[in-house]
């Protein structure tokens, strides 16, 4: 299920959220699909902190500031599949939201996951998801990923 997305016509690349978790590839799908759709290319942005220093460090921990290893890995298969867009991946200190909400500026659309990990939380949109959907400066896509019942 997407919701959140208001179209404007801007011209950029298309940026995804990327929290290293096993669904963030429901956000790079629906992210290289506008992006094949709209002839644009694909940002993806993983964001972190220092756990000790993080309002929020679930699901974001500290990145290696020059080992993109993990996050390129990941994108081979994407790269395999859509030969056509051009994907660049950055990993980036900070919180996702500020960091996401930066990249908004210069973006056609921002795509993150919300993942819902409770039955309440499938309501509602997580935090990260929340607040890009308040500080981007472009259509932001939440494309919901599955959640856990228990």
């Amino acid at each position: 299920m997407i919701v959140g997305v208001r179209p404007r016509g801007r011209r950029g690349a298309v940026v995804v959220g990327h929290d290293g978790s096993p669904h963030a590839g429901m956000a790079v799908e629906y992210a290289l699909e506008q992006a094949a759709a709209r002839k644009a290319g694909v940002r993806v942005i993983q964001a972190g902190q220092d756990v000790a220093l993080a309002p929020h460090p679930v699901g974001y921990g500290p990145l290696p500031p020059d080992d993109m290893g993990d996050l390129t890995e990941q994108l081979v298969p994407w790269r395999s599949k859509y030969p056509e867009i051009q994907i660049t991946e950055e990993a980036v200190r900070g919180h996702p939201v500020p960091v996401l909400a930066e990249a908004s500026q210069t973006a056609c659309l921002v795509v993150v996951e919300s993942r819902g990990l409770g039955g309440l939380t499938a309501a509602v949109l997580g935090s990260v998801s929340h607040g890009v959907l308040r500080r981007a400066r472009c259509p932001v896509a939440v494309v919901c990923g599955p959640w856990n019942r228990s």
